[in-house]
């Protein structure tokens, strides 16, 4: 159904309207959830009876996406602010009692879902699982990336009922099934824009499914579209725009921008002066706790984690200069002159063997997780490590199910002096407290990459003050690290980026 306005409860926000929507069944489901505010309903509606109203609404979520009037009311009374509340929390699941800030976040979920934020290492997986049982679900399915799987295998006792365990990208394979009471979205903050294949397909297994928990190890503020998509994967409709350009209006983040001869509009961060109004409107159904937290050190008391920085090889060239001279041994060699994303990975890849050279005359005995980005420099940190005699085991993209969890126990164990591991691949789902110690060579270009891999050794179980080195070689490498600290992803709109690409391109 289309051409409908509905009022939505921010201070200022202008009625959405169900035309041109991102995501059709949430704009009609937070018309519905404004209709059952007892709010008057514009557009084609405009003046209907109430009972004609909702019969209209009803009626389209049914006929065209299959949702039912039960699952209809449970949404929007989760919208409009129903909560779960402490009564049906459990306080010990599988022998494990759960902290006061893990019933709290359960309480503070709606029977139709929320978003658990909750910082790597706090128990998001416990947390969830006590969720479940508060909502007395009877048929689970965990969506995952697939290095988390192992994860959810060993902890699946502790749910109420057997679970099916999905990988993220093969969630498709469920679009046919019946209902089902809930639905867990591990690492949702890596669904991404809602176009994608995969994130298309989430949310459409969404709207099989009563309640629906989103987990993330970081906070919900990667932008605009990722949150709208997190918020109505976690309740239909939760999100209230109806679209990412009314949500980017409201909280200004429209960004005007000149590219080749025409302007365009992007949509960005939300500014400074808004940015407590974005987080407060994602904190309606979102529990955001990180170590820091009061809520987490008034019970959990975690050590804290130092991070340093090893400048090797300085004084550094300036970013221009290095691209340039990297350009000229490409064209010396008959190659082409390369592009942007080439030599921005050529320059943060570089100098792993001066890093590995460091490592080498600073490890000392204890145990360490070593971290890098790419597999060349963990092939080169791997055969020193051996032609040293350190035992070590080695996590990147390859090693998956069995192998992840058996790298795990053997460094846990104290079978081995190391851990090796690339950033994105051994960042999720593995406990590495064994260790305060981790050093990373070179690094992703996604800042929830980077915070992942900091809070392998800093969680839960660690009794130890933490320290963190981060190793570089070069400028840009630091500059990376940078921002990834604030939270900001490294990619081709970085000034940075920009900047080499403008340089490569005056030179073709």
């Amino acid at each position: 159904m289309r051409g409908i306005a509905y009022k939505i409860p921010l201070p200022l926000a202008r009625s959405q309207g169900t035309t041109g929507a991102d995501r059709q069944a949430c704009a009609l489901m937070s018309a519905y959830a404004s209709h059952k505010r007892g709010e008057a309903l514009m557009g084609v509606l405009r003046g209907e009876p109430a009972a004609v109203a909702e019969a209209a609404l009803l009626d389209a979520l049914r006929d065209t996406y299959g949702v039912t009037r039960v699952q209809a009311d449970l949404w929007a009374d989760a919208i409009n602010g129903a909560r779960v509340g402490d009564r049906q929390v459990p306080k010990q699941l599988g022998g494990m009692t759960l902290e006061q800030y893990q019933v709290d976040a359960v309480a503070y979920m709606t029977p139709a879902g929320g978003n658990l934020a909750l910082g790597c290492g706090l128990g998001k997986t416990l947390t969830a699982c006590a969720y479940a049982h508060a909502i007395a679900a009877k048929s689970i399915i965990i969506i995952c990336p697939l290095n988390a799987v192992p994860t959810w295998t060993k902890n699946a006792a502790l749910l109420p009922c057997a679970a099916r365990i999905q990988s993220m990208d093969s969630v498709h394979h469920l679009l046919g099934i019946q209902q089902v009471d809930l639905i867990i979205f591990d690492e949702a903050h890596l669904q991404g824009r809602h176009e994608a294949k995969r994130t298309k397909a989430a949310h459409q297994l969404r709207l099989r499914a009563s309640a629906a928990l989103t987990l993330t190890g970081t906070l919900l503020h990667a932008g605009i579209m990722k949150s709208l998509s997190v918020l109505d994967l976690a309740i239909p409709g939760d999100a209230l725009f109806s679209n990412r350009w009314s949500a980017g209006e409201h909280f200004h983040c429209l960004v005007r921008k000149a590219i080749g001869g025409r302007t365009v509009t992007e949509l960005g961060q939300p500014p400074a002066k808004y940015a407590d109004a974005f987080m407060e409107y994602l904190s309606r159904h979102t529990v955001a706790l990180t170590p820091t937290s009061a809520s987490v050190q008034s019970v959990l008391q975690l050590p804290g984690q130092d991070v340093y920085d090893i400048e090797l090889g300085k004084p550094w060239l300036p970013l221009t200069q290095q691209v340039a001279d990297y350009v000229t041994t490409k064209i010396a060699a008959g190659e082409p002159i390369p592009h942007a994303a080439e030599a921005m990975h050529a320059l943060m890849a570089a100098g792993a063997e001066d890093k590995a050279d460091w490592v080498m005359n600073n490890l000392g005995t204890d145990p360490v997780v070593i971290f890098a980005h790419y597999t060349a420099t963990l092939d080169i940190m791997g055969q020193r490590l051996t032609d040293a005699g350190i035992s070590f085991v080695r996590v990147d993209g390859s090693v998956t199910g069995p192998d992840r969890v058996n790298a795990q126990i053997a460094f846990q164990s104290g079978k081995v002096q190391v851990f090796l591991g690339q950033m994105s691949a051994a960042g999720i789902s593995m406990d590495l407290y064994r260790s305060p110690y981790s050093i990373a060579l070179d690094y992703p270009t996604k800042a929830a990459d980077y915070a992942q891999a900091l809070a392998r050794t800093h969680r839960r179980g660690q009794v130890q003050a933490c320290h963190h080195w981060d190793v570089y070689t070069n400028q840009l490498q630091k500059r990376v690290v940078e921002k990834l600290r604030r939270g900001d992803d490294f990619n081709s709109q970085a000034a940075e980026w920009q900047e080499v690409k403008n340089l490569l391109a005056s030179n073709t």
